[in-house]
């Protein structure tokens, strides 16, 4: 637990399981105690690794002298910030209540006001685990039925049988076939269509000039 000083007052923080609780006794006055504040609170939650706040700021009962310029202090910290995913406030004005989750609602900002601790507690406990919701996993079964093959198309070997027919069996008897010998006695046979041997005379050159003028 660790305390911030305030002008009128104290602060403390504590850290719990999954969020940053502070109360406050007192009442922040002036932007400059708004921004020390805020910024032992950032601190604060790097220092406990936490990404959650809970302000109990029931110490705030009536509008004070310069608590007009704090709260738009406080606002612009709240818009701005990067270090708290979601922040509660318990404040005791049912007015201010409404006020404050009618403008967190209208802006979309990570916030909500409540009157008691314990359900702004519940708050961020609903919206923590409704955040770190596991996923499917990534690389189980597919949702995707196997295409059935078709008609035509042969059957596909299992990839674990392939090559099994390249590797023989220890211990098993192997059948290795070898081309017999061509018989030397035996008549080659031979296609008759598949060869023919065209014999071509050759020609005498008076001759073949005799012949084409007798045409």
């Amino acid at each position: 637990m660790s305390s911030i000083e305030l002008s009128n007052g104290s602060a403390t923080l504590t850290a719990r399981a999954d969020y940053l609780l502070v109360v406050e006794h007192g009442t922040l006055t002036t932007r400059a105690e708004v921004n020390r504040y805020t910024s032992e609170l950032e601190t604060a939650a790097v220092r406990f690794q936490l990404r959650r706040l809970l302000v109990d700021a029931r110490s705030e009962t009536s509008e004070g002298a310069g608590q007009g310029e704090s709260r738009a202090a406080m606002w612009s910290w709240i818009r701005s910030q990067r270090t708290f995913e979601m922040i509660g406030f318990v404040l005791v004005d049912q007015m201010m209540i409404a006020r404050v989750n009618m403008t967190a609602l209208s802006e979309k900002l990570p916030l909500r006001a409540f009157d008691a601790v314990a359900e702004g507690h519940r708050w961020l406990a609903r919206m923590r685990r409704s955040s770190t919701a596991i996923p499917a996993a990534i690389g189980g079964s597919s949702s995707i039925p196997p295409r059935a093959p078709t008609p035509d198309s042969p059957p596909t070997r299992p990839a674990s049988d392939s090559g099994r027919h390249l590797r023989p069996r220890l211990g098993a008897s192997t059948t290795q076939e070898v081309p017999a010998m061509p018989d030397p006695q035996a008549r080659p046979t031979t296609n008759e269509h598949s060869r023919q041997t065209v014999k071509i005379a050759a020609i005498d050159a008076k001759a073949a000039d005799e012949k084409l003028g007798r045409r």
